[in-house]
């Protein structure tokens, strides 16, 4: 059976961003920021904010670098679920919104409009955050767990909690304002902390809202989200109005998924790639080629330009 044309080009697509984003760290001798960059300007310009962390700033883009490293390795883990024959269903769906929410949220934390002082405030609230995540997960597990469990999460909850209380110190220490909720316990730093589903609105309006939407609805499992990549594969003979379905790959709900994940993406690393100065020649290279099809993936939409932030 011959391959689909279309799904041939989406995995080309897909296993070909590591390969830009490699190569154009390459290109520009490593990760540093070049000088005169905008990053390499904060860096520069971090003193007053410097206490217990010595490198504020980079702790700040370390979060949105890890968060762009993880949606490469889901895209291309995308591509080895899109193998003919059989191509996932679901799978798919839960890979690209997990790559969709990093793009978004390291667009976010790579605005280029942020000053030196809310560089580093946004990034020490996605440490708190995280950091409190980890602290309710350990509590959800506690009762599930064996004695010898639980003394192991003790300790990882007290290693936990000493790294957000010396994050909250040295927040204070250099002057950013903590943020707090009712009952005392801190939530972000100079502003509340937004939602993954904000996060990705306020990059893409109403297209990204609706595709994480959709997204999730598979991710968690609703009905919605699973039968809707169903499709019907017989009905039982001897049992009136029962239909016998299956998982189905729905190309008109991957090819959008993907173009939109693949759009954030694009615009979060345009965001890293342009704050450090760096050479973009084989990135938008890789660009216009992915935005030919995007162009295509997308509904009723026009190829965004290349270098879109």
């Amino acid at each position: 059976m011959p391959e689909d044309a279309e799904l041939k080009l989406l995995r080309s697509i897909l296993k070909s961003v590591a390969w830009a984003v490699g190569t154009t760290i390459q290109a520009n001798g490593g990760l540093d920021a070049k000088p005169g960059s905008q990053a390499a300007n904060e860096i520069a310009n971090q003193g007053p904010f410097v206490a217990q962390s010595k490198t504020p700033v980079l702790d700040a883009h370390s979060i949105a670098l890890m968060r762009l490293a993880s949606a490469t390795e889901h895209f291309t883990a995308i591509a080895r679920l899109m193998e003919e024959p059989p191509v996932a269903a679901y799978g798919p769906a839960s890979l690209a919104r997990t790559a969709l929410e990093n793009s978004a949220r390291a667009w976010r934390a790579l605005d280029p409009a942020l000053d030196v002082k809310m560089r580093i405030a946004r990034g020490r609230t996605d440490f708190i955050v995280n950091l409190k995540e980890v602290l309710r997960a350990l509590d959800a597990i506690d009762g599930l767990a064996t004695a010898q469990e639980r003394a192991e999460n003790q300790k990882f909850r007290n290693m936990t909690t000493s790294k957000l209380s010396a994050i909250v110190a040295d927040t204070q220490a250099i002057g950013l304002h903590v943020r707090r909720a009712k009952k005392g316990d801190p939530i972000g730093v100079e502003e509340e902390p937004i939602g993954a589903t904000a996060a990705i609105a306020d990059q893409l309006g109403d297209t990204g809202r609706l595709a994480y939407n959709d997204l999730s609805a598979v991710a968690h499992g609703t009905l919605f989200g699973m039968a809707s990549r169903l499709r019907k594969v017989g009905r039982f003979p001897t049992m009136e109005g029962v239909m016998v379905a299956g998982p189905s790959l729905q190309m008109a709900s991957l090819r959008n998924s993907i173009a939109v994940a693949l759009l954030s993406y694009r615009m979060a690393t345009n965001r890293r790639m342009d704050l450090y100065g760096w050479d973009k020649t084989d990135w938008i290279a890789w660009e216009k080629e992915a935005a030919m099809v995007l162009g295509r993936l997308l509904r009723g939409g026009a190829s965004p330009p290349g270098g879109q932030s």
